[in-house]
């Protein structure tokens, strides 16, 4: 449901868009056409599609909403650090948004899994550590004792 409203969203906004550096209508529809397939590939599940149609609609039209849905896709990828940081830049470019509160839950979530998945990569880390250090222990042969 929040998908479609994000869709909707973006949509409302991408068409009304008029920055001091407009796009050309060709590269309009071409950016317009590039967000309803990924809009339609995230539907369907196919977020690897959906993310290379956004982030082309994105670089065709710099539309800060389209942030929101590439940082939505890359959720879904589970690639939470590129995830929070297209979260944080849509907040960033569209501080009075109606979705502030739904982004920044989002964020919460994402340091926190960021930051769960550092320390269980340093516990893995340590713990590889640990067992090389005994396996290299283990393989050292006792020097030899002269008989006294």
């Amino acid at each position: 449901m929040r998908a479609a409203l994000l869709c909707a969203f973006t949509f409302a906004l991408f068409a009304s868009s008029a920055g001091a550096q407009a796009p050309s209508e060709t590269t309009n529809e071409e950016a317009r056409t590039a967000f309803q397939e990924g809009s339609t590939a995230f539907h369907e599940g196919r977020f690897e599609y959906a993310l290379e149609r956004f982030n082309h609609s994105y670089a065709l039209t710099n539309e800060p909403a389209l942030l929101y849905n590439v940082g939505l896709t890359l959720e879904r990828l589970q690639r939470p650090q590129e995830a929070l940081e297209a979260l944080e830049g849509f907040l960033e470019a569209v501080p009075d948004t109606e979705l502030r509160g739904n982004v920044e839950g989002r964020i919460i979530a994402l340091r926190s899994a960021i930051a769960e998945r550092q320390a269980l990569e340093e516990e893995l880390s340590a713990a590889r550590a640990a067992q090389a250090a005994q396996a290299a222990e283990a393989n050292q042969q006792p020097a030899p004792v002269a008989p006294v």
